[in-house]
């Protein structure tokens, strides 16, 4: 039961989110004379950033998650970090590339941010640290630690189930995909760490990177090579992004 109102709770800030960026305009005229794609983007951005702050500073209180404090992931060795650092660089530019080559990539969310980006402030920290923070709350902290303590499952089920939640929560293939592979990443981490910090570090270098592609000009810089090549490539970088976790795993 709680799992579910986690989801639904999730679910529901992507609905307020969206209602309330169509709703402003007419509520509020004169904030938005001449209302059109950019500024309900941008206002989406701004509802959604004061939703998710709202939701997290809640969710404590409905005793559905044990800590929504800020993760301090500098608690942790340098060398731990840079580990972490790698290990996500090599798994986001995989599955870049390979979402790319198969032709998944989800232009709808991409559009969606770039319009966003003329905000930068709000778009940083949408983007970068909210929306990563709200994100590893619910599925890392609530449901992934609920499907161990409370339903007993073993770690890499509840890993494999929150992973799958994760991805169909995103409500389509081009996100899910990703999502699915990239929360497999941060449920290991949030085992090994025991809490946010890890998983949620990885979180928020995963979406500075993909914010960062946001001001590169478009085109398909690999358009002469072949598929196969870039399917083998990025496999290759998520491979060695996954066998970089042994090193995390405590020997003892």
């Amino acid at each position: 039961m709680n799992i579910f109102l986690l989801l639904l709770i999730f679910f529901l800030t992507q609905v307020l989110t969206t209602a309330g960026a169509f709703l402003l305009p007419i509520v509020a005229p004169a904030v938005a004379p001449t209302p059109g794609f950019e500024f309900n983007v941008v206002a989406m951005g701004y509802i959604m950033l004061i939703i998710d702050l709202v939701v997290i500073l809640s969710l404590p209180y409905t005793r559905l998650v044990n800590d929504a404090k800020f993760p301090n992931w500098s608690s942790h060795k340098l060398s731990t970090q840079g580990l972490v650092l790698a290990m996500t660089l090599l798994l986001s530019i995989g599955l870049s590339i390979i979402v790319g080559a198969i032709g998944v990539e989800d232009q709808g969310m991409r559009l969606l941010f770039s319009g966003m980006k003329s905000d930068p402030i709000m778009c940083t920290l949408l983007l970068v640290f909210i929306g990563p923070w709200l994100e590893e709350l619910i599925f890392r902290e609530g449901i992934l630690r609920q499907l161990m303590t409370k339903h007993r499952l073993s770690p890499m089920l509840s890993i494999f189930a929150s992973s799958l939640a994760f991805a169909i929560i995103h409500g389509n293939l081009e996100q899910g995909i990703p999502a699915m592979i990239m929360g497999i990443m941060l449920g290991i981490l949030y085992i090994v760490s025991g809490d946010m910090r890890l998983s949620y570090f990885a979180h928020v270098i995963n979406n500075a990177l993909a914010y960062v592609t946001l001001y590169l000009p478009e085109g398909d810089v690999a358009e002469n090579i072949p598929t196969s090549v870039l399917i083998g490539t990025g496999a290759l970088l998520c491979t060695a992004a996954f066998l970089l976790t042994k090193k995390l795993i405590p020997t003892s």
